[in-house]
Protein backbone atom coordinates (compact mmCIF):
# COMPACT_ATOMS: atom_id res chain seq x y z
CA UNK A 1 0.00 0.00 0.00
CA UNK A 2 1.29 3.31 -1.18
CA UNK A 3 0.60 6.48 0.71
CA UNK A 4 0.12 9.73 -1.31
CA UNK A 5 0.47 12.94 0.49
CA UNK A 6 -1.04 16.15 -1.16
CA UNK A 7 -0.41 19.57 0.17
CA UNK A 8 -3.46 21.24 1.69
CA UNK A 9 -3.90 24.83 0.30
CA UNK A 10 -7.44 26.02 0.99
CA UNK A 11 -6.73 29.67 0.14
CA UNK A 12 -5.53 28.75 -3.31
CA UNK A 13 -8.62 26.69 -3.93
CA UNK A 14 -10.85 29.55 -2.88
CA UNK A 15 -9.01 31.93 -5.19
CA UNK A 16 -9.39 29.53 -8.11
CA UNK A 17 -13.13 29.27 -7.50
CA UNK A 18 -13.39 33.03 -7.24
CA UNK A 19 -11.49 33.50 -10.49
CA UNK A 20 -13.71 30.95 -12.24
CA UNK A 21 -16.83 32.64 -10.88
CA UNK A 22 -15.54 36.04 -11.98
CA UNK A 23 -14.81 34.72 -15.47
CA UNK A 24 -18.26 33.19 -15.82
CA UNK A 25 -19.85 36.40 -14.54
CA UNK A 26 -17.93 38.48 -17.09
CA UNK A 27 -19.04 36.19 -19.90
CA UNK A 28 -22.66 36.32 -18.72
CA UNK A 29 -22.59 40.11 -18.41
CA UNK A 30 -21.03 40.48 -21.84
CA UNK A 31 -23.62 38.22 -23.38
CA UNK A 32 -26.43 40.08 -21.63
CA UNK A 33 -25.04 43.47 -22.64
CA UNK A 34 -24.60 42.35 -26.24
CA UNK A 35 -28.14 41.04 -26.33
CA UNK A 36 -29.50 44.26 -24.83
CA UNK A 37 -27.77 46.53 -27.30
CA UNK A 38 -28.65 44.18 -30.13
CA UNK A 39 -32.33 44.38 -29.20
CA UNK A 40 -32.06 48.17 -28.89
CA UNK A 41 -30.47 48.36 -32.34
CA UNK A 42 -33.16 46.12 -33.80
CA UNK A 43 -35.87 48.21 -32.15
CA UNK A 44 -34.39 51.41 -33.53
CA UNK A 45 -34.06 49.87 -36.99
CA UNK A 46 -37.61 48.51 -36.90
CA UNK A 47 -38.86 51.90 -35.61
CA UNK A 48 -37.24 53.72 -38.54
CA UNK A 49 -38.77 51.22 -40.96
CA UNK A 50 -42.18 51.70 -39.35
CA UNK A 51 -41.86 55.45 -39.68
CA UNK A 52 -40.91 55.07 -43.35
CA UNK A 53 -43.88 52.75 -43.83
CA UNK A 54 -46.21 55.27 -42.17
CA UNK A 55 -44.82 58.04 -44.38
CA UNK A 56 -45.37 55.90 -47.48
CA UNK A 57 -48.92 55.00 -46.40
CA UNK A 58 -49.68 58.68 -45.76
CA UNK A 59 -48.37 59.58 -49.21
CA UNK A 60 -50.46 56.83 -50.82
CA UNK A 61 -53.57 58.05 -48.98
CA UNK A 62 -52.99 61.60 -50.19
CA UNK A 63 -52.48 60.37 -53.75
CA UNK A 64 -55.64 58.25 -53.52
CA UNK A 65 -57.63 61.24 -52.24
CA UNK A 66 -56.28 63.35 -55.08
CA UNK A 67 -57.20 60.71 -57.66
CA UNK A 68 -60.67 60.35 -56.13
CA UNK A 69 -61.12 64.11 -56.34
CA UNK A 70 -60.03 64.08 -60.01
CA UNK A 71 -62.44 61.24 -60.80
CA UNK A 72 -65.28 63.11 -59.09
CA UNK A 73 -64.43 66.28 -61.00
CA UNK A 74 -64.31 64.42 -64.33
CA UNK A 75 -67.60 62.68 -63.55
CA UNK A 76 -69.21 66.01 -62.70
CA UNK A 77 -67.80 67.53 -65.88
CA UNK A 78 -69.25 64.65 -67.91
CA UNK A 79 -72.66 65.11 -66.25
CA UNK A 80 -72.58 68.83 -66.99
CA UNK A 81 -71.59 68.11 -70.62
CA UNK A 82 -74.48 65.63 -70.99
CA UNK A 83 -76.92 68.12 -69.51
CA UNK A 84 -75.63 70.87 -71.79
CA UNK A 85 -76.02 68.59 -74.81
CA UNK A 86 -79.60 67.80 -73.78
CA UNK A 87 -80.37 71.48 -73.17
CA UNK A 88 -78.81 72.43 -76.50
CA UNK A 89 -80.89 69.77 -78.26
CA UNK A 90 -84.10 70.99 -76.63
CA UNK A 91 -83.22 74.59 -77.45
CA UNK A 92 -82.38 73.63 -81.05
CA UNK A 93 -85.72 71.86 -81.46
CA UNK A 94 -87.49 74.90 -79.99
CA UNK A 95 -85.67 77.29 -82.30
CA UNK A 96 -86.40 75.10 -85.30
CA UNK A 97 -90.07 75.19 -84.36
CA UNK A 98 -89.97 78.96 -84.02
CA UNK A 99 -88.20 79.31 -87.37
CA UNK A 100 -90.82 77.10 -89.03
CA UNK A 101 -93.58 79.16 -87.41
CA UNK A 102 -91.98 82.43 -88.50
CA UNK A 103 -91.55 81.12 -92.03
CA UNK A 104 -95.23 80.21 -92.08
CA UNK A 105 -96.22 83.64 -90.78
CA UNK A 106 -93.89 85.34 -93.23
CA UNK A 107 -95.47 83.47 -96.09
CA UNK A 108 -98.90 84.33 -94.69
CA UNK A 109 -98.16 88.08 -94.52
CA UNK A 110 -96.31 88.06 -97.86
CA UNK A 111 -99.43 86.73 -99.55
CA UNK A 112 -101.45 89.47 -97.87
CA UNK A 113 -99.08 92.19 -99.07
CA UNK A 114 -99.02 90.82 -102.59
CA UNK A 115 -102.80 90.80 -102.74
CA UNK A 116 -103.11 94.33 -101.33
CA UNK A 117 -104.86 96.72 -103.66
CA UNK A 118 -106.91 99.89 -103.43
CA UNK A 119 -109.92 99.05 -101.25
CA UNK A 120 -113.28 100.70 -100.99
CA UNK A 121 -113.30 99.73 -97.33
CA UNK A 122 -111.45 97.60 -94.78
CA UNK A 123 -111.10 93.94 -95.74
CA UNK A 124 -110.27 90.65 -94.06
CA UNK A 125 -107.22 89.37 -95.92
CA UNK A 126 -106.21 86.47 -93.74
CA UNK A 127 -107.68 84.11 -91.14
CA UNK A 128 -105.84 81.20 -89.50
CA UNK A 129 -106.88 78.95 -86.63
CA UNK A 130 -104.37 76.70 -84.86
CA UNK A 131 -105.25 73.87 -82.41
CA UNK A 132 -103.73 74.22 -78.92
CA UNK A 133 -103.04 71.82 -76.08
CA UNK A 134 -106.21 71.17 -74.20
CA UNK A 135 -109.62 70.03 -75.29
CA UNK A 136 -111.32 72.22 -77.95
CA UNK A 137 -108.84 75.11 -77.57
CA UNK A 138 -107.66 77.13 -80.58
CA UNK A 139 -105.50 80.15 -81.38
CA UNK A 140 -106.80 82.56 -84.01
CA UNK A 141 -105.21 85.31 -86.13
CA UNK A 142 -107.16 87.71 -88.30
CA UNK A 143 -105.42 90.21 -90.57
CA UNK A 144 -107.26 93.22 -91.99
CA UNK A 145 -106.11 95.67 -94.67
CA UNK A 146 -107.22 99.07 -95.82
CA UNK A 147 -105.36 100.56 -98.75
CA UNK A 148 -106.56 103.96 -99.99
CA UNK A 149 -105.01 106.96 -101.68
CA UNK A 150 -106.20 109.43 -99.06
CA UNK A 151 -104.35 107.61 -96.22
CA UNK A 152 -107.50 107.63 -94.16
CA UNK A 153 -108.17 105.49 -91.11
CA UNK A 154 -110.44 102.47 -91.27
CA UNK A 155 -112.81 102.39 -88.33
CA UNK A 156 -115.46 99.83 -87.44
CA UNK A 157 -115.80 96.29 -86.11
CA UNK A 158 -115.67 92.66 -87.15
CA UNK A 159 -118.70 90.40 -86.81
CA UNK A 160 -117.81 86.69 -86.61
CA UNK A 161 -120.03 83.64 -86.26
CA UNK A 162 -119.06 79.96 -86.16
CA UNK A 163 -121.42 77.67 -88.02
CA UNK A 164 -121.49 73.97 -87.22
CA UNK A 165 -123.35 71.07 -85.68
CA UNK A 166 -124.11 69.99 -82.12
CA UNK A 167 -125.89 66.70 -81.39
CA UNK A 168 -126.83 66.46 -85.07
CA UNK A 169 -128.43 69.90 -85.19
CA UNK A 170 -127.18 73.00 -86.99
CA UNK A 171 -125.90 75.68 -84.65
CA UNK A 172 -124.44 79.18 -84.94
CA UNK A 173 -122.27 80.59 -82.14
CA UNK A 174 -121.14 84.21 -81.91
CA UNK A 175 -117.42 84.93 -81.56
CA UNK A 176 -117.76 86.64 -78.18
CA UNK A 177 -119.24 83.46 -76.65
CA UNK A 178 -116.09 81.49 -77.49
CA UNK A 179 -113.34 83.94 -76.51
CA UNK A 180 -110.89 82.58 -73.96
CA UNK A 181 -108.27 85.33 -74.30
CA UNK A 182 -108.17 88.47 -76.40
CA UNK A 183 -110.85 90.99 -77.24
CA UNK A 184 -114.49 89.92 -77.19
CA UNK A 185 -115.50 92.94 -79.28
CA UNK A 186 -113.34 93.17 -82.42
CA UNK A 187 -113.43 96.94 -82.84
CA UNK A 188 -110.71 98.50 -84.99
CA UNK A 189 -109.21 101.79 -86.08
CA UNK A 190 -106.08 101.54 -88.23
CA UNK A 191 -104.21 102.47 -91.38
CA UNK A 192 -103.03 99.85 -93.87
CA UNK A 193 -102.88 96.70 -91.65
CA UNK A 194 -104.35 95.41 -88.41
CA UNK A 195 -104.01 92.09 -86.55
CA UNK A 196 -106.46 90.46 -84.17
CA UNK A 197 -105.25 87.42 -82.22
CA UNK A 198 -106.22 85.42 -79.16
CA UNK A 199 -107.58 82.03 -78.12
CA UNK A 200 -110.97 80.34 -78.35
CA UNK A 201 -112.60 77.42 -76.57
CA UNK A 202 -115.33 75.51 -78.40
CA UNK A 203 -118.27 74.02 -76.49
CA UNK A 204 -118.41 70.28 -75.96
CA UNK A 205 -119.99 68.31 -78.80
CA UNK A 206 -119.85 71.35 -81.10
CA UNK A 207 -118.29 70.56 -84.48
CA UNK A 208 -117.36 73.77 -86.37
CA UNK A 209 -117.81 73.64 -90.13
CA UNK A 210 -117.58 77.26 -91.29
CA UNK A 211 -116.49 80.69 -90.06
CA UNK A 212 -118.61 83.63 -91.20
CA UNK A 213 -116.83 87.02 -91.10
CA UNK A 214 -118.35 90.38 -91.98
CA UNK A 215 -117.02 93.94 -91.63
CA UNK A 216 -119.14 96.83 -90.39
CA UNK A 217 -118.32 100.51 -90.16
CA UNK A 218 -118.42 102.54 -86.95
CA UNK A 219 -122.16 103.06 -87.40
CA UNK A 220 -122.80 99.31 -87.68
CA UNK A 221 -123.43 99.36 -91.43
CA UNK A 222 -121.97 96.30 -93.13
CA UNK A 223 -119.67 96.58 -96.10
CA UNK A 224 -120.40 94.57 -99.17
CA UNK A 225 -117.68 92.08 -98.31
CA UNK A 226 -119.00 89.01 -96.49
CA UNK A 227 -116.46 86.22 -96.07
CA UNK A 228 -117.37 82.64 -95.26
CA UNK A 229 -114.41 80.32 -94.66
CA UNK A 230 -114.56 76.56 -94.47
CA UNK A 231 -113.20 75.40 -91.12
CA UNK A 232 -110.79 72.97 -92.77
CA UNK A 233 -109.34 75.71 -94.98
CA UNK A 234 -108.46 78.03 -92.06
CA UNK A 235 -107.30 75.29 -89.68
CA UNK A 236 -103.51 75.37 -89.56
Amino acid sequence: MRLVIKPHRPLRTVCLYLLLLLFVSVIVLYAADYGFWRSVSNAISSGDGYKELLTEVRGLREENASLHSEITRFSRTEEISDQLRKNNHVELVRLQGEVALLKGELSFYRDIVRSAEIDDGPRVKGLTIKPLHGESRFEYKIVMTYINKQQRYAEGKLLINFLGESDGLERSIAFKELVESGKKALNFRFKHFHLFQGTLRMPDKFVPLQVQVSVADSRGKKYRQNNTFDWISVLN
